[in-house]
């Protein structure tokens, strides 16, 4: 293994230094890597915090009719805490839905990964286009 001493060429403090601590910690991450079985641990380990994140954290996804566009915006916003549960922020876009203007369109939910809640289709609020089937009665 290649440690700080042999790659030092620099007084200390120099960019060499630097680059030598950099070098172990990335050379004792690998060596850590092939002792734990690494790789598929870590992703499983992310794949989980992802899969909890999506359940624990919502937003009321909703688009605004501006200047013959649709542009879209969320409830609350990215640097504002999430809501917590999924009922909670159906609860709030309902809300959205009985107060919001008329240029508030498509209000559903999305989980913590950004992604459309289970069973949004059914339960989007003021879809737009409206369904054609929904016309026909």
């Amino acid at each position: 293994m290649l440690d700080g001493a042999e790659v030092r060429r620099e007084p200390k403090g120099g960019q060499c230094e630097v680059f030598a601590f950099r070098m172990a910690e990335v050379l004792r991450f690998h060596d850590d890597h092939r002792r734990t079985g690494g790789k598929r641990v870590q992703t499983q380990q992310l794949i989980a915090w992802e899969e909890n994140r999506a359940q624990v954290a919502f937003r009321v996804s909703f688009e605004r009719r501006e200047g013959g566009m649709l542009v879209s915006d969320h409830m609350p916003e990215r640097d504002e805490a999430a809501i917590g549960t999924l009922d909670e922020a159906w609860t709030c876009a309902e809300r959205i839905d009985r107060s919001a203007p008329d240029t508030i369109v498509n209000i559903y939910v999305v989980d913590g990964l950004w992604r459309p809640a289970p069973g949004y289709r059914s339960r989007m609020l003021r879809k737009h286009p409206p369904d054609k089937t929904a016309d026909d009665g």
